[in-house]
Order: C-alpha cells, then sequence, then structure tokens
C-alpha cells in the first residue's frame, strides 16, 4: 500500500491523505488527513507504519511535528513526535526499524546538513544521526535495508540546484559518504524510490524553472553515478517522496507548468527494465507538494 498526503492546492495546504494498492492499477482512494494541512513534508516507514515530518503548513511556518499512520487501517495521522528542528523538505529513508530524515530546509530555503531518526515502532523525538556532506533541501532518496542514499535538491548559493548523492548505512550512526552524481542538477524536488537493488529519481526542477522529464535509476550496493532509465509522462516538479514494491514504482501528482498547473496524476515504472512511465491512475485531489510513502519500499 502506498501513501500520499498533503500538498499545496493553490488556495490552501491540504489535510487530504489518499492510498493505493500498488500491485493494481487505478485511482487513489480517501484514506483520512494529516493533522494539520502541510506541503512539502519528509515520508518513509515500515511495513506497518508510515512517517510524515517537518513541512510547511497551512499557517506559512515551517514546523517540526512527526505523524505517523498504521497502513493497514484507514483513519487520521496521529502526532508522533517532533524533528530535531523545524524542517522542510526532508528527505527520508528507512530501513524497517529506523525511519531517517536528511537534511531539508531549516530555516528555507538555505538547505541543512543534519540527518535524524526515530524508532519507527516507537513514538519519541528525532535523534541526532550525523550529518550529509553538504547543506540541501528538497532532494530525493531511495533505499535498500541497508543503505540510504538521498540527495539532489537545492542548495544554498549558486548554482542552487546539485547533482551530489550521500549515502548511510542505517543501522548505525556517523556522517554521511558520498554516493556519486545525478546525471543532471535538475531533479530539485524530484521524486524517489527503490526496491531491495534498484534506486529511481524522476522528475524535478532546474534553475530557472524548468522542469524536467528525466527519470535515471542507480545500483543501490555499489556508488556510483546515474545512468539513464527513460522519462515521465511530462516535466514536473514538487513531487517529494515515491511509492514502491519490490517490482514497481509509483510517482504522484506535482507542477507541471508555471505557476499553477497542480495535477493529481500517477505514473509508473517497472523497476527491473528501462523505459519511460505509463499511467497508472489519479489522485482524488489536485496539489504540489504533497509526500508518499509505502510499506513495500527497500525491500522491506
Amino acid at each position: 500500500r502506498g501513501l500520499i498526503a498533503g500538498g499545496y492546492t493553490g488556495s490552501t495546504r491540504s489535510t487530504a491523505t489518499d492510498f493505493i494498492t500498488l500491485t493494481t492499477m487505478g485511482n487513489g482512494q480517501d484514506f483520512g488527513d494529516l493533522v494539520t494541512g502541510a506541503s512539502s513534508k519528509g515520508a518513509t516507514g515500515s511495513r506497518v507504519r508510515s512517517l510524515m515530518a517537518g513541512g510547511f503548513f497551512v499557517d506559512n511556518t515551517l514546523k517540526n511535528e512527526i505523524e505517523f499512520n498504521t497502513y493497514a487501517s484507514l483513519g487520521n495521522g496521529t502526532d508522533f513526535g517532533n524533528l530535531l528542528e523545524a524542517n522542510e523538505a526532508p528527505t527520508g529513508v528507512s530501513n524497517g526499524t529506523r525511519g531517517i530524515f536528511m537534511a531539508g530546509g531549516n530555516p528555507s530555503p538555505t538547505g541543512g546538513n543534519r540527518i535524524q531518526y526515530v524508532s519507527i515502532a516507537n513514538e519519541g523525538n528525532a535523534v541526532d544521526f550525523g550529518d550529509t556532506t553538504f547543506n540541501w533541501y528538497a532532494g530525493a532518496g531511495f533505499q535498500s535495508t541497508v543503505r540510504g542514499v538521498a540527495g539532489g535538491g537545492q542548495t544554498p548559493g549558486s548554482p542552487y540546484n546539485t547533482n551530489s548523492m550521500d549515502f548511510i548505512t542505517m543501522s548505525s550512526t556517523g556522517n554521511a559518504s558520498d554516493f556519486g552524481d545525478l546525471t543532471i542538477s535538475g531533479h530539485y524536488a524530484a521524486g524517489g524510490a527503490s526496491n531491495a537493488t534498484r534506486g529511481i529519481i524522476a522528475g524535478g526542477r532546474t534553475n530557472p524553472a524548468t522542469y524536467n522529464n528525466v527519470i535515471e535509476f542507480f545500483t543501490i550496493a555499489t556508488t556510483g553515478n546515474g545512468i539513464d532509465f527513460g522519462d515521465l509522462t511530462l516535466g514536473r516538479w514538487e513531487i517529494h517522496g515515491g511509492m514502491a514494491s519490490a517490482t514497481r514504482i509509483v510517482l504522484q501528482g506535482g507542477n507541471a507548468s508555471s505557476p499553477n498547473d497542480y495535477i493529481n496524476i500517477l505514473e509508473k515504472v517497472e523497476i527491473a527494465t528501462t523505459g519511460n512511465a505509463i499511467d497508472f491512475g489519479d489522485m482524488s485531489f489536485q496539489a504540489r507538494g504533497s509526500v508518499s510513502c509505502s510499506n513495500g519500499h527497500g525491500g522491506l
């Protein structure tokens, strides 16, 4: 099951949360609501729980709140605890036991380098893990059960967007190491997800605002640069996250053209092959800056 939550609708920051079944095609269905309307959160989870953290809230402030849902049952989010500081668009990764949030906007949009983690099964506040090798926010990431990989996004100063990727060993603590480079520096606010073997990053924005449709892939167990996978059906950014099973990745919504083309499409790729994305269905709402995660990512 994949969850898609929140986002900016053009007039407000939504509380809406949809779910999809990744093994079938179809439209999003109502799951419940976020505790508070927000966009640009970070998300990850275990086989049982999803975690959604930080974000830009309906009152136009950044917050440090973490909430959780239980995938198997419909319902609203529940308070879990707090990040170490307010944070916009951190990148979430998980080994099924730990939920880890890498970098993010603190304060937005300068980007930070903190890595922090929680134990997914136990509510509580985040604990320091280490630092990324550079500051960013609104990056993208993926994971196996061993490694978390994240990067891209926007960085302080010129040239703003980066193609650098970091990795961590999730069962330990410590600073990140360099993983490799994206093929382009245009994956700011892209989507990312993986199975246990292969990670995919797709879409995003260059600076100035050009929205790309590039999909690239990485082999998680080895370090190295991205390789061309195919194209999204249309270029867009503000995707944030992604939903994966062992075989398939689904990416949601986003902003397809400046300034207000907020879309509700869902599209998929099959992880083991290369090729262009195809239609999966539609979200029940239109937004940019929604966040998504699933209970089958990274080999879980």
